[in-house]
């Protein structure tokens, strides 16, 4: 079955109530919950009294978790990424991992999203991806040990940033799931049915427009193909998330665009893709 969710950072810096408040008030019954919206330190505080925290946000606005985003790791002095973490301190990172996935399975998440970490010039491709092969590996069974499943997402400017590159990482990392951004591929010119290379690896997908070359372009714009990815959903018997994803970091690139309208207009045509292709499925 597949399920709609709002992204928490969609629609700017706000208090956990006031942001999942208004995701509700927009029609959303899931949320993908950003750590800028609920930090991980809540989870390295106690874990117990953060979940439960969590959980009291959700219930109060009728919200049920599905993935929670960490993109970043620490090993307890600095942000690290999965190339860059110093191999002489992996089990600080470990730990900080372990605790987080501890607070998403006892707040009711299905997933923690990390980045996949850029390549260290360093190291070399290779290197990097060697090396983020080989905490991803860890990561996966430590996820896995509190009840989630580890996500990486495959960026433009990561290791994974070709789908022949994330296909590798799969056979790399038994267990490992990708949260699929196909704007991610698109920008550079990978057209959908590239992208849909990775959806049997699929757990989670973020839904938002861009064009080659166009990052966060206007739906009426994009050259993602909605249509072909809900086909494939429902031939592949797919069963998980698609986020509505879509913030304005730099508001000055995107003119009068509308995190608000961008998401609830593509909302509603994926709703309808899956009234086309799932004729017999619950709309949530």
């Amino acid at each position: 079955m597949v399920r709609i969710s709002c992204h928490s950072r969609n629609y700017g810096p706000d208090t956990p109530q006031r942001t999942l408040w208004l995701i509700k008030k927009l029609g959303f019954d899931f949320v993908t919950l950003d750590a800028s919206t609920v930090p991980p330190q809540w989870a390295l505080e106690n874990v117990q009294n953060a979940a439960e925290k969590c959980r009291q946000l959700l219930s109060d606005n009728e919200l049920a978790p599905v993935e929670y985003v960490l993109s970043d790791l620490s090993d307890g002095q600095h942000s690290v990424s999965a190339t860059s973490y110093d191999p002489s301190r992996i089990e600080p990172v470990l730990s900080y991992f372990r605790t987080v996935c501890a607070f998403a399975g006892k707040a009711g998440f299905q997933s923690v999203m990390l980045v996949a970490g850029d390549e260290q010039p360093a190291l070399g491709y290779e290197g990097s991806f060697d090396k983020a092969a080989q905490l991803f590996s860890r990561l996966v069974a430590a996820a896995q040990e509190n009840g989630v499943q580890l996500c990486v997402e495959p960026g433009q400017r990561s290791i994974l940033n070709s789908p022949d590159q994330a296909l590798c990482m799969i056979q790399a990392v038994p267990g490992l799931c990708y949260t699929l951004d196909p704007l991610q591929w698109q920008v550079r010119g990978y057209d959908t049915q590239q992208a849909l290379r990775l959806l049997p690896y699929t757990h989670h997908l973020h839904a938002r427009q861009a064009a080659t070359g166009w990052n966060k372009c206007p739906l009426e714009y994009g050259e993602i193909d909605y249509d072909l990815i809900l086909k494939r959903m429902r031939g592949a018997r797919w069963d998980g998330v698609i986020t509505m994803e879509f913030w304005l970091t730099e508001p000055e690139r995107y003119g009068n665009m509308s995190p608000i309208d961008q998401t609830i207009v593509l909302r509603y045509q994926i709703k309808q893709l899956i009234r086309k292709y799932w004729a017999d499925t619950v709309m949530r």
